[in-house]
């Protein structure tokens, strides 16, 4: 046999280390699969947005945003908890995809914002010491990696910032809302409205940490209604002293445009920048409903 043609076999795809570590399998193609491990402690949904944060060399993970036409589905077999995610485009703003030979097993970690990241820049970092056995593979995914290396030492918190940053904004958007007499809401249309350059994903990511926060001063839930593209709608309760304010607020408001050619409840509602619902309550409470006219649309009549 030592005379026999050298042949170069191809052993197939390369396949993941089993671990009981939650750990993602970044495959050449950009792809990206959790395992059993992380399938059981984090992604027990059937759809989860995934973020890049380049300077810092992390992939993240909502597995508990709202869905929309932008999260990405998590296909598993019948026996197997993990599942593979097509978050290429994702991938593409860590790695050179082409400069990629084999499989990238990175951790996945919890922090204590509740983001779950896979820290590409960790696994680099493990390997520059030139004795380890990891050096090589560092090395060739720092090719991989580019310029994106040079700052994955940075603070994750700065790079993230606008995780951090959202939930103050959206909160404020929200008591805003409510005082208007909105009480459900989609995370794209918050977006929208508030204009501060946040996409769906990070207000999504803002309202479940407004739910779980145990000092919000609004009660936040999902419900069981989806909008347009399949999205959730969320429904906003005041608490009881955000309740009391908005109340004292709108009594102050009712009482300094009564009386300013302000003689239906439309008139009412468009002066105070409210739900039309919302002026007729506000003018049933104070009294002054009677005194107003009320122009209900009716299918059919016009006002």
């Amino acid at each position: 046999m030592s005379d026999a043609e050298e042949i170069d076999i191809n052993w197939g795809p390369d396949q993941p280390t089993p671990t009981d570590e939650p750990q993602a399998n970044v495959y050449p193609d950009g792809d990206v699969r959790v395992n059993a491990a992380a399938g059981r402690q984090f992604f027990d949904t059937d759809e989860v947005a995934v973020g890049a944060a380049p300077d810092a060399g992390l992939l993240v993970f909502d597995p508990d945003c709202e869905r929309t036409d932008q999260t990405l589905q998590i296909h598993r077999t019948a026996d197997e908890d993990g599942g593979e995610i097509s978050a290429t485009s994702r991938t593409r703003q860590l790695l050179d995809l082409d400069t990629l030979e084999e499989t990238l097993r990175v951790p996945i970690v919890e922090r204590p914002d509740g983001l779950l990241v896979a820290d590409v820049g960790a696994v680099l970092a493990d390997g520059d010491d030139d004795d380890s056995p990891d050096a090589e593979r560092a090395e060739q995914m720092r090719d991989a990696m580019g310029d994106a290396v040079d700052a994955a030492g940075d603070d994750p918190d700065d790079i993230l910032a606008e995780y951090h940053t959202s939930q103050p904004l959206v909160e404020e958007f929200l008591v805003d809302a409510l005082a208007r007499g909105q009480r459900e809401f989609v995370a794209s249309e918050i977006a929208d409205a508030m204009d501060e350059g946040l996409g769906s994903v990070t207000v999504g990511h803002a309202l479940s940490a407004l739910m779980d926060a145990d000092d919000a001063p609004m009660a936040v839930a999902k419900t069981d209604k989806t909008g347009d593209n399949n999205a959730t709608v969320w429904r906003v309760e005041p608490g009881v002293e955000l309740a009391a304010k908005l109340e004292a607020d709108a009594a102050v408001d009712l009482e300094g445009v009564l009386g300013e050619d302000v003689d239906s409840v439309q008139a009412l509602a468009e002066a105070l920048d409210i739900e039309e619902g919302e002026a007729r309550r506000r003018a049933m409470d104070a009294g002054v409903y009677t005194g107003l006219q009320d122009h209900v649309d009716r299918p059919g009549v016009e006002r």
